[in-house]
């Protein structure tokens, strides 16, 4: 039924790669329609031709009813936690879809300008730190640290990073502390504006300036913002920031390589680069919102953000596992446009079947 299923992933930093990340299937059909396509019989027989522990959850308006698909996989290993769509995994950069999307609602609402320069905006101290390592804030607007295009070295990508949070696995991180690794570790990449550069440390800033606008934490300005207890996501909170529900299952253990990660602390990506704790359903059905209008009373500055249609196709989200244990969170994109999905905030001349290069021109947004 499909023609093609094509890889899109991300350079997001080595830290990441093995902790939760996004990889999204773009499906070009032959036909019927994708609604269609997507079956719970045909996801059925594909996760369980999978070795690994797998869970699916579909939602949105292209499906009559919302449904889950799930296996323990061939690699189990016995007494280990059955991974289910309602199994909460520390969702990396999945975070930073709902901090932008946080921006637009501020920017809805008049209270921030997308054309902004950021120098103004942030925390004073993270003012003077970046304009110490050669960035002009004055220039740099809030647009293009939500694109990617503000030229700010990535800390998270740094191997030095990685090393250094597995010396210090109890550390609490803080966002000047990122920050700083940043500028010390690397200069400005390009020119603001002008060339794509995956940045975490470029959302770190965001989230401060989503704190400073709101006077809110940001868990809290995001939960606020895009109306999250309507949906009721009972898998879903803000470490550090926010209990865990009280309903909520046991968060699944995660591994880097051989190395379990589970019990470093969520400080190691918190601060709008990461943060967010979810299952497969509730991100899912949080996406399938945000895209269909239930999060925002004007969905359409997300939908020009991310350089993609609104659609009725089926929102795809899954766990999945590297090993014998669930470290990665998939989501299956709805590819109404050729995108990779709704996850990452691309311009619309980046999208590509296989991994970006690290420096990509920008060619407007």
């Amino acid at each position: 039924m499909y023609k093609t299923a094509r890889m899109f992933c991300a350079p997001i930093g080595r830290l990441f790669w093995a902790i939760p990340i996004t990889l999204c299937l773009s499906m070009q059909l032959i036909a019927p329609a994708f609604a269609q396509a997507i079956r719970r019989d045909l996801l059925q027989t594909e996760v369980a031709s999978d070795p690994r522990p797998m869970a699916l959850f579909v939602t949105g308006q292209g499906v009559a009813s919302a449904y889950a698909v799930s296996t323990a996989g061939k690699s189990g290993k016995a007494g280990n936690k059955p991974l289910g769509p309602d199994t909460p995994v520390r969702v990396a950069s999945n975070t930073k879809t709902f901090v932008a999307a946080t921006v637009l609602r501020l920017w809805e609402q008049g209270r921030i300008d997308l054309d902004a320069a950021i120098g103004p905006l942030l925390t004073p101290r993270l003012d003077a730190l970046m304009r110490s390592g050669g960035y002009d804030t004055a220039r740099i607007t809030v647009r293009q640290l939500l694109s990617h295009s503000a030229g700010i070295y990535d800390h998270a990508q740094d191997e030095r990073y990685l090393s250094l949070v597995f010396s210090q696995p109890g550390k609490r991180w803080s966002r000047e502390d990122q920050v700083s690794l940043a500028v010390k570790w690397g200069k400005p990449l390009d020119p603001p504006g002008t060339a794509f550069h995956y940045s975490d440390t470029g959302y770190i800033l965001v989230g401060d300036i989503v704190e400073r606008i709101t006077g809110q934490s940001l868990g809290k300005a995001v939960r606020t913002q895009l109306r999250l207890d309507r949906l009721k996501l009972r898998s879903t909170w803000w470490e550090i920031l926010e209990d865990k529900p009280r309903r909520a299952p046991a968060r699944a253990r995660q591994f880097i390589g051989n190395t379990e990660v589970t019990d470093l602390d969520a400080s190691v990506d918190l601060h709008g680069g990461g943060g967010l704790v979810m299952s497969a359903k509730d991100l899912a059905k949080l996406m399938a919102a945000l895209f269909e209008g239930g999060c925002s009373s004007v969905p359409e500055p997300c939908r020009r953000c991310c350089g993609r249609a609104h659609t009725r196709e089926p929102m795809v989200t899954a766990l999945a596992s590297s090993s014998n244990m669930p470290t990665v969170v998939i989501t299956i994109g709805t590819a109404d446009t050729g995108a990779p999905s709704p996850i990452m905030h691309l311009p619309p001349g980046l999208r590509s079947p296989a991994s970006p290069p690290t420096k990509t021109p920008i060619a407007g947004w």
